[in-house]
């Protein structure tokens, strides 16, 4: 079960994930996320309108290496076209959906 605390960073990509977005994802959970601590991303996907292989890959190995770490990588907003991909591809059994959480999205936006 995910638990969105005080180190859980909200990543909130654009419209879409694919092989050039997702290095920049990527990139920005390393140096805003794990650089600065946080062990639980959250990627908030209500922008979110597609995601390429290249992008569910890229999530994948996020969600691992936050294992390694003791942390967690969750999805929430996301379409229900979305989240048909995520289960489809069996992604939901590695990475959790959440319900919006708004509180966690200003507290880590703060931060």
């Amino acid at each position: 079960m995910f638990s969105a605390t005080a180190d859980t960073y909200v990543l909130v990509p654009g419209e879409r994930i694919d092989a050039l977005t997702c290095q920049l994802l990527l990139q920005e959970a390393e140096d805003e996320a794990l650089a600065n601590g946080f062990v639980h991303i959250v990627l908030d996907g209500g922008n979110l309108n597609s995601i390429s292989n290249a992008g569910l890959r890229a999530l994948l190995g996020l969600a691992r290496q936050l294992e390694q770490n003791q942390g967690q990588l969750a999805v929430c907003n996301l379409s229900p076209a979305i989240a048909a991909l995520f289960k489809q591809c069996g992604l939901d059994q590695f990475i959790p959906t959440l319900d919006a959480i708004p509180g966690l999205a200003m507290q880590a936006r703060a931060a």
